[in-house]
């Protein structure tokens, strides 16, 4: 009987050192981290297609959340233009049995453990060109690891597309297989 009251006390106090983080961290940090990232507007994806930095992409001291892109958008606006990269986050696996064409593979889970990864790639990349990072979509959050995981390090012009490998393949869009081709 006294392991289970030691349990319950060790519960409660979990819970309230828990509560006493959150309560500290309550600032607009926290919040921001925990809320549904924000769609890019027409104004902005525009002025990164045009070569400029989106206003709110200057370093505020706040955690930094790439702003969203729909599937119109990256189809209709981004697809094929010049100085737009796709970021695929997923594993080689998944790249390989398929991905949107000319995507530069840079896994997410492998980046997350070793800042060093795939290093060579992220050097050659133009800081200021439109980074439109995905994964397979729905429940995947790989991609918004990805692109705060580059915001960090000095990219103005990261979109995440939520809908991923999965809307893209469903709306019957262009796809390629294999390894990975082309540099950026």
């Amino acid at each position: 009987m006294k392991g289970v009251w030691r349990e319950i006390a060790f519960v409660i106090g979990s819970g309230a050192v828990i509560g006493a983080v959150a309560f500290v961290l309550q600032g607009s940090d926290f919040e921001k981290a925990l809320a549904p990232p924000e769609e890019a507007s027409s104004a902005e994806l525009e002025a990164m297609l045009d070569g400029e930095t989106p206003p709110d992409a200057v370093n505020s001291g706040e955690i930094p959340v790439p702003k969203t892109v729909s599937f119109l958008d990256v189809a209709s606006r981004f697809f094929g233009q010049p100085g737009v990269h796709f970021i695929d986050a997923r594993d080689i696996g998944s790249y390989e049995a398929g991905h949107i064409p000319g995507a530069i593979l840079m896994d997410a889970e492998k980046l997350d453990s070793d800042p060093l990864f795939d290093q060579d790639k992220i050097e050659k990349l133009p800081r200021t060109d439109v980074l439109i990072v995905y994964c397979s979509g729905g429940q995947c959050d790989l991609s918004r690891r990805l692109g705060t995981n580059l915001v960090t390090r000095g990219f103005t012009s990261v979109l995440v597309y939520e809908g991923g490998w999965n809307e893209w393949t469903e709306e019957g869009q262009p796809t390629e297989d294999g390894p990975e081709g082309g540099s950026p």
